[in-house]
């Protein structure tokens, strides 16, 4: 190549990058917002389900509610337990501790399982008929969902 053209053959390099990264984020950007929605979850996602009706919206948004705030009052207790379980019985090293926030941990899971199922039978007692044989069927595939560690 002649000394002239390597000049005028990187401006139009350049460009062409330029406009190749241009296109890029162009589509990153554009792109982004034609991507689907993520699976609905928790309220919306029973709301959808069972096809409720403005009134049952109403009362299973409030009845909703109420669990949620529950929920988040028992977990911010087995926080603050596990927190006292690994770094109060680590330090003392003592099975007298581990067992006392173990079973007040279990004790609030208890509450917990026992706060869902009044919850759920609440939001049944909202439904149609032909409704509570589908929440039956949401609840089925809740409570067999796989919890804790996958299998490989």
């Amino acid at each position: 190549m002649s000394t002239l053209s390597k000049p005028v053959f990187l401006k139009w390099l350049v460009i062409v990058l330029l406009l190749i990264n241009a296109a890029t984020l162009a589509y990153l950007y554009i792109g982004d917002k034609k991507k689907p929605a993520p699976p609905k979850r928790g309220r919306d996602f029973i709301e959808k389900e069972l096809e409720l009706n403005a009134q049952q919206k109403v009362q299973h948004d409030s009845l909703h509610k109420i669990f949620s705030d529950k929920q988040q009052a028992i977990f911010s207790r087995i926080k603050v337990l596990k927190d006292s379980l690994y770094f109060n019985s680590n330090a003392n090293n003592d099975s007298t501790l581990v067992n006392y926030y173990t079973q007040k941990i279990g004790a609030e899971l208890t509450t917990l399982e026992t706060e869902s199922f009044y919850h759920f039978k609440k939001v049944r007692g909202i439904c149609t008929p032909e409704q509570q044989i589908k929440l039956d069927t949401i609840i089925s595939r809740i409570n067999n969902m796989q919890r804790g560690p996958r299998k490989q």
